[in-house]
């Protein structure tokens, strides 16, 4: 099983994010671009990879260690970004801001859960972003103006998911495994 550990986006944040594809393919026209599908847009805390089948409930409970205790909190989700930079774009996000120090630190118990079960650490800092596209030919997008600096909505954080990733031609799916609801 591909599995990866997200936050779910609620439905008015995904029909907004919908709404800013929509108008970032209008303004990049010609600009080869893949959407992620709105539907199974997320907010990834740790990509797993291939998981063989008998080592998924020791995820499940490494998942359920980590989240004990840690209480709700709430995303911002605002500005426009680009992996790696503006003028070379590989990747176009937005942004998600968290000033408690809630999410930052529910990553991080993530990661440590799944070390002991050979999951490596990330090289890189956590920077949370929620992915719209992708570019296959890295490229300088035109237009960005002020939607650098849109604000999308709020979202209440009360669970975390364990997902599963089915890729297919047209795309990757999403089916949840576990649930982890917060304190």
């Amino acid at each position: 099983m591909r599995l990866f550990v997200a936050i779910d986006l609620s439905e008015g944040l995904k029909a907004a994010l919908a709404e800013l594809q929509a108008r970032l393919r209008r303004a990049w026209a010609g600009t080869d671009v893949r959407w992620v599908d709105p539907a199974g847009i997320h907010l990834t805390l740790k990509f797993l990879g291939d998981v063989g089948a008998e080592r998924v409930d020791a995820v499940i409970k490494a998942l359920a260690q980590a989240t004990a205790g840690v209480e709700p909190f709430e995303l911002k989700i605002e500005g426009l970004g680009f992996f790696p930079s503006e003028r070379r774009v590989r990747v176009v996000w937005v942004g998600v801001k968290e000033p408690t120090g809630r999410l930052a630190r529910l990553q991080r118990q993530v990661e440590a859960s799944l070390e002991p079960l050979g999951f490596a650490p990330e090289d890189r800092e956590f920077v949370p972003h929620i992915t719209l596209g992708r570019l296959k030919v890295p490229a300088s997008i035109p237009g960005v103006g002020d939607l650098a600096r849109q604000q999308l909505g709020r979202m209440p954080v009360r669970e975390i998911v364990l997902m599963e990733s089915r890729l297919s031609p047209t795309g990757a799916t999403y089916r949840p495994v576990t649930i982890f609801r917060l304190a």
